[in-house]
């Protein structure tokens, strides 16, 4: 008699093994993978399929294996709105970018702690099995046994690590600094290979926007397309309940449905005062605490804060000035 536990390995040695294979993208998945532009490029929420999606895509363009699962029947209808044709095909049967192997790739990342936590895991989750030849964990570099490799670059190492021969595909999973997208540009600008990224607009509206979403429908070289966290259908419904009852204004714009929104206006709203919880009786400061001074100065206005900081680090807001035209 099999036991459960050799059961449910081989349930997870299947899962593994047909992970590639049976990746079904949701509707704006399927629009990024088609897309025919030299850049592609994800703005998306938290839990949206994003680096799912570009990851999915380094995988394809340095094994050359295509998915051939299915997009989700109930989006079908929706494929006209973004284009999309042949929407009862699977994405192996529309890939028609070119795909020359063996590649040299390169997975730019935030730093190597979110490489660690989200890009390797995820790329180990659909890279077939037997596919992997080496694995280089000191220079995470991925050797793939047609000779395609894929290396882990972290942005946090600084623009001089991206000099050097040209590269034939690059992802962005999230953000990375100007200078660095423009050297991996340089990289992949003369192959036949393809630039794409994913990313959350945490640093409200940067030069990304200016350099994708803006120019989408006016440069043929770029595509732009937008995750919002309801485009992702595999994704339960009370995790996106639990998702949208934490955030809400700005920071569900920017985290569930990944729109570039600038963060203005009043850092600590009405909301954040309570005079009965903010507002003590006064007592003497002992000598031996640590008083901070806070400026803040404004072209017009100019604040100064007074704090003591107490043994079990509690902080007391002691002293205050605001004045006009000091500056």
């Amino acid at each position: 008699m099999i036991s459960l536990v050799k059961i449910k390995d081989e349930l997870q040695r299947r899962k593994k093994e047909t992970a590639l294979k049976n990746y079904a993208p949701h509707l704006k998945q399927f629009a990024f993978h088609t897309a025919l532009p030299f850049i592609r490029w994800i703005t998306g929420g938290n839990r949206s399929g994003k680096t799912e999606s570009a990851t999915v895509e380094t995988i394809i363009r340095s094994t050359g294996e295509i998915p051939t699962g299915y997009m989700d029947q109930k989006y079908i209808r929706k494929c006209e709105q973004l284009g999309i044709g042949h929407p009862d095909k699977s994405l192996a049967e529309v890939y028609s970018k070119p795909i020359n192997l063996p590649s040299d790739n390169w997975i730019v990342t935030a730093d190597f702690p979110n490489a660690r936590d989200v890009v390797i895991p995820m790329f180990r989750k659909y890279i077939p099995p037997g596919y992997i030849k080496r694995w280089w964990q000191t220079d995470k570099i991925w050797e793939i046994k047609n000779g395609s490799r894929v290396s882990i670059k972290s942005c946090d190492s600084g623009v001089r690590k991206f000099f050097g021969p040209k590269k034939d595909n690059v992802q962005f999973d999230e953000e990375p600094a100007n200078g660095i997208y423009d050297e991996c540009y340089t990289r992949v600008a003369d192959s036949e290979g393809q630039l794409y990224g994913a990313m959350t607009p945490m640093f409200g509206i940067t030069w990304t926007k200016e350099e994708f979403l803006n120019k989408m429908g006016i440069d043929p070289d770029i595509f732009c397309i937008n995750f919002d966290i309801d485009d992702n259908p595999y994704l339960s419904d009370e995790s996106r309940a639990r998702l949208k009852k934490k955030f809400t204004g700005v920071e569900a714009d920017i985290r569930l449905h990944g729109t570039y929104t600038s963060r203005t206006g009043l850092v600590y709203g009405p909301s954040y005062w309570d005079d009965l919880i903010h507002l003590i009786d006064p007592f003497v400061i002992p000598k031996h605490w640590l008083m901070i001074g806070i400026l803040d100065p404004g072209l017009a206005t100019t604040g100064y804060l007074l704090a003591a900081v107490s043994p079990e680090n509690k902080k007391y807001l002691v002293g205050e000035h605001y004045g006009r035209d000091l500056t």
